[in-house]
């Protein structure tokens, strides 16, 4: 095939990383503008891949919730390596996440600050490179603010040079009328006022017929919604009320026999991070954004008291399984015991040396675990404030932490696409899960323990024999990265919530897909209620669904 010059501008998706290295290969002088969406590719796959453009002049590179933490500053250097020093003029690096966690690039750590100053070092040497922008993602402004000052000291050089240029986040990174092209994934997204067509294989009259029963277009009524995008869901232990909280922010509390609105709250924060219903199903805590847990009275929907104490977000307030304490993690990196009666803390716990992304307690109320943005779990002992255990291992963020329902093991997911298993007695590392390629977001011991389920951006949910470690199955069928799974109570079912606009109920025993649910937006959350019944999700675009399993399996 000959080579051409008529392509200059190009958009690019990680998904269509081998359409890139097509049209490199045949037209490597042509290509002038890229603007390339990186996903989950790390640096290694990119110089395999991306062949030199040496006529680029203008580099966007798009950063999400794909990209590992420890991989941020690797993927940039690939991709500049693939440019030449005398023609790049504009560099963009922008953070497209909404997530609780700022990237590791923005953590301040040692390591990730020098590896700035090293690819400052290395910018400079681009003679003609002139407009350095970096997007920040979302956060509140003291957050902002603090990314902002840490950023231009690590790139003195063009900071000095009045090149650097921060900015706040502002939607999409790509004005819509000025963009390149962009070749968009297969299938390609449903956008409001576009006309829905549905694309089939070749199916018998039987397999056709089974494929429509099992997929569902609900569509809720427009008033059912929050203005922004749902980050947090929450199904009370009675099964009767629904919490959805948004980073509109509010928090609207649902009946759950009737779909309907009971109230609202205004949360009082930029982003409601996370709801919890009390052990009765009477109180309802709320955390958010800029550092208040407020506790409501679900009933009467008064505020019955706040934790004061940190100084910053706090990304997760839980209650002990007896009802009697509550436990907060922050950005201030410090965790909290709570009285929960009289609202007052009891201790704080100091350790982490990076944001706290989750605490959770372990069944018995026991133990509390910590976790977040140092890679580092801890296990505390909820009833004095010791520090039991230290787990190291993993190499990235962690986003949760579970119990086995015998508080003998804990399982830590994380950005390093691992999951660990540890022993709560001893603190060794029982068995280390290398089942994605991605991030994983949400982890789930089956009622026995002896399962372990795993959801990760790389798109799939992974069940494994808790013990030994091995595959059981996996549950293929998402386009797009997996937000939350669950287990059902009784086990049956597994529910995945995904970025490709859909949540699909899974059959354990069968390994198949029961039901597919297709949404408007991408699906943010995804809950089980505990007596079986329904199946709770939230939308980016803020509509919430509450489904009776019962209309479907």
């Amino acid at each position: 095939m000959s080579r051409s010059s008529e392509i200059t501008d190009l958009s690019v998706l990680a998904t269509d990383i081998q359409i890139l290295e097509f049209l490199l290969w045949t037209s490597p002088e042509g290509v002038r503008q890229l603007c390339i969406d990186v996903g989950a590719l790390d640096d290694s796959t990119l110089r395999a891949l991306v062949q030199p453009m040496p006529l680029l002049s203008s580099l966007e590179i798009q950063l999400n919730r794909h990209v590992r933490s420890d991989q941020e500053v690797d993927v940039i250097r690939a991709l500049l390596d693939k440019c030449t020093h005398k023609t790049l003029t504009k560099l963009k690096i922008a953070f497209q996440r909404r997530a609780s966690a700022s990237p590791a690039m923005l953590s301040g750590k040692a390591r990730t600050s020098e590896d700035l100053r090293q690819l400052d070092a290395h910018l400079t040497s681009f003679a003609d490179l002139r407009y350095v922008t970096i997007v920040l993602p979302r956060g509140t402004q003291s957050r902002l603010e603090s990314w902002r000052r840490s950023l231009q000291d690590c790139f003195a050089g063009f900071q000095e040079q009045g090149h650097l240029n921060v900015t706040e986040p502002y939607g999409d990174t790509v004005d819509p009328e000025n963009a390149p092209p962009s070749f968009a994934p297969y299938p390609f997204p449903y956008r409001e006022g576009e006309e829905e067509e549905e694309v089939y294989e070749e199916f018998t009259e039987e397999e056709e017929a089974r494929r429509r029963l099992q997929t569902q277009r609900i569509l809720p009524p427009a008033a059912k919604r929050h203005a922004g995008c749902v980050t947090s869901l929450a199904v009370s232990p009675d099964s009767m009320w629904v919490a959805s909280g948004a980073d509109d922010p509010t928090v609207i509390l649902w009946d759950t026999a009737d779909q309907s609105v009971v109230r609202k709250w205004e949360a009082g924060s930029d982003i409601v991070w996370y709801l919890e219903f009390s052990p009765d199903s009477q109180r309802l805590v709320c955390s958010g954004s800029k550092g208040r847990v407020v506790i409501w009275d679900v009933q009467q929907g008064d505020e019955l008291g706040v934790l004061k104490g940190h100084t910053e977000a706090v990304h997760k307030a839980v209650w002990s399984p007896d009802g009697t304490k509550l436990a907060s993690g922050s950005d201030d990196t410090t965790v909290r015991i709570w009285d929960a009666e009289t609202y007052r803390q009891i201790y704080s716990l100091e350790g982490h040396s990076a944001i706290v992304t989750f605490v959770a307690f372990s069944p018995d109320s026991k133990l509390l675990a910590s976790g977040g943005a140092d890679y580092n779990c801890r296990i505390w002992t909820a009833e004095t404030g010791t520090l039991k255990h230290e787990l190291s291992g993993h190499k990235g963020t962690l986003w949760t932490a579970v119990f086995d329902p015998e508080v003998r093991r804990v399982a830590t997911a994380s950005d390093d696409g691992r999951v660990y298993i540890w022993s709560v007695e001893t603190g060794q590392e029982l068995v280390v899960l290398h089942e994605h390629l991605g991030p994983v977001w949400d982890v789930g011991f089956t009622e026995d323990g002896t399962q372990i389920l795993s959801a990760s951006s790389d798109c799939t949910v992974k069940i494994c024999d808790s013990f030994s470690g091995e595959r059981v199955f996996t549950l293929e069928g998402h386009d797009n990265m997996v937000n939350a799974a669950s287990f059902s109570a009784d086990g049956k079912y597994i529910a995945s919530a995904s970025s490709d606009n859909t949540v699909q109920l899974w059959d354990r025993n069968e390994q198949t897909c029961a039901v597919m649910f297709n949404y408007d937006d991408k699906v943010t959350k995804t809950l089980f209620s505990p007596d079986g019944q329904t199946l709770s999700s939230g939308l980016d675009d803020g509509k919430v669904y509450i489904r009776k399993l019962s209309d479907f399996v």
